[in-house]
């Protein structure tokens, strides 16, 4: 309470010194017109060829000046801070708060080709630095550069191969809570509470994890198909060299739509492309009749957050590695409304059809695509989280078929074919056995045999109770994913199980604002 109220306090000074500006920049400004008036009307007599009185727009003190549209010049938008069309005061005390991740792992050197090489050995690529500084023209008689390859070659030599690539932990999210005053207070406050974390858990967990030494792999990282001599596909195990103490794990986040039960109850509102060309987050503001009254900008959820982690820390990064976005498809895609059984024309025979419209549907296509790329050119993956959200091992076979289609109609087009599948509800289609275990009674041949065809390799269900659960089958990978949400927390603050003390302390992460959960 006490540092929620000091940045009141802050805010506060802050509105009082800029409204102060503002009075002192609009006063000078009348003093000048008012001089250039006099001016004019004391010369209007003696000079006929006088030039008619023009002023310039006046910049409203928050450093914007409105485009076309009311848009703002991109090049214009701060870069730590929100683009806004809303005095910064009205905004939640999240959009002003900005985690400190200390002193960056790779320091400048003024050589953007050194500093690049030095981003990617910090990375664990030491082959493609010593690659990207051996192929500059001056390589030769620059002894920068020769100092340089014989670092990472020393750094590289004293890498270790991770034991046991079934030690690997997933760890996942929701949507980040970016204001929990909205959030906890909405229609789906328990829900919230139970299964998403907040901005400020979240930055303190990973920072946690990476002052514990773990570094982000993919899941490719770990295994990957490859053809044998005789055509058939198998899994196999890859090795990771990481210096000694480091930890691989990989994330993922679910259900990035920004599903329309999400509006209005503290979350963003979409992923778009930034002024900076790097995906970033939109969140839109309201008022108390639910109406719309601007849009800030900003890093706002997993994706951008970690983003600028890893800009100043590039060594929580597995040569490059990012995380996993889960799609699903009935609500549309990264904050658009893409579905065309659910908002166009659809197919008129599904239940699913017409529960909305959206005019706008083909440029939202178009906008998920273009973002989607973008995502992808980062360094993340996507994975399905199938159309609907439903159980997989539960539902019926022709509304698994229908919703396995329906995903490789709608989903597929605008973000790429993945090999990766996350599980809705982390229901796995077969229990811990692997799928070709004669034993396999909750798995049916021809439902492994659907997801197969459609090209899915890794499969993911969640499984809280182990800190690390791998299984590589002789063509698949599956992983047990940890929940790091809500109930985890409270778990472990409460005196229940601590399923998280490997990675941080709940104590310390917990934010204040979250509400004790409803006991029956």
């Amino acid at each position: 309470m006490a540092k929620r109220e000091n940045m009141r306090r802050r805010r506060r000074r802050r509105a009082i010194i800029r409204n102060r500006i503002i009075l002192a920049v609009l006063i000078v400004v009348l003093i000048a017109l008012c001089a250039t008036l006099i001016y004019v009307l004391r010369n209007r007599g003696n000079d006929s060829s006088a030039e008619p009185v023009t002023t310039e727009a006046v910049s409203d003190g928050q450093g914007e000046t409105g485009g076309e549209n009311g848009e703002t010049n991109p090049a214009e938008e701060p870069t730590t801070g929100v683009s806004t069309t809303t005095p910064v005061e009205e905004l939640p005390d999240t959009f002003e708060t900005e985690p400190d991740w200390g002193e960056p792992t790779v320091a400048s050197t003024g050589n953007t080709v050194l500093d690049e090489a030095n981003r990617l050995a910090a990375m664990y690529d030491y082959d493609a630095a010593i690659e990207l500084l051996q192929g500059q023209a001056d390589y030769s008689s620059n002894q920068d550069y020769a100092d340089a390859v014989s670092n990472y070659e020393t750094q590289k030599s004293q890498l270790v191969k991770w034991a046991d690539n079934t030690q690997i932990t997933h760890v996942f999210f929701h949507s980040l809570v970016v204001d929990p005053t909205a959030a906890f207070s909405s229609y789906k406050a328990d829900e919230y509470n139970e299964v998403m974390t907040t901005i400020d858990e979240f930055c303190k967990m990973i920072q946690s994890m990476y002052d514990r030494g773990y570094v982000l792999v993919r899941m490719h990282d770990i295994a990957e198909i490859q053809v044998q001599e005789d055509g058939t596909e198998k899994m196999v195990q890859k090795e990771i060299m990481l210096p000694p103490g480091k930890i691989p794990f990989v994330l993922s986040v679910d259900d990035v739509s920004y599903y329309e039960y999400m509006e209005n109850t503290g979350f963003a509102s979409r992923l778009v492309i930034g002024g900076d060309g790097m995906v970033t987050n939109e969140m839109d503001l309201y008022d108390e009749n639910g109406n719309v009254t601007g849009t800030v900008t900003g890093s706002f959820d997993v994706l951008p957050i970690l983003e600028d982690f890893i800009k100043v820390h590039p060594d929580f990064s597995y040569k490059g590695a990012k995380g996993i976005i889960a799609l699903t498809g009935y609500n549309g895609i990264l904050g658009y409304r893409t579905s065309d059984v659910s908002y166009g024309p659809g197919n008129t025979t599904l239940p699913e059809a017409h529960l909305w419209d959206n005019p706008n549907i083909e440029e939202d296509k178009q906008k998920a695509k273009t973002v989607a790329e973008a995502i992808k050119n980062q360094g993340w993956e996507f994975a399905s989280h199938s159309w609907g959200h439903l159980d997989m091992q539960t539902m019926a076979e022709d509304k698994f078929i229908r919703d396995t289609d329906l995903w490789e109609a709608e989903v597929e087009p605008l973000i790429g074919e993945t090999d990766i599948l996350i599980y809705p509800k982390g229901a796995d289609i077969g229990s811990w056995r692997p799928y070709d275990d004669p034993n396999q009674l909750e798995v049916t041949p021809s439902r492994y045999a659907k997801l197969k065809e459609v090209g899915f390799d890794y499969f993911c269900n969640v499984d809280g109770s182990q800190k690390a659960w791998v299984q590589f089958g002789t063509d698949y990978m599956r992983q047990g994913r940890r929940n790091l949400d809500g109930t985890r927390l409270w778990e472990a603050v409460n005196g229940g199980t601590d399923r998280v003390s490997d990675l941080f302390d709940a104590k310390s992460v917990i934010d204040p604002l979250r509400p004790e959960p409803k006991t029956e």
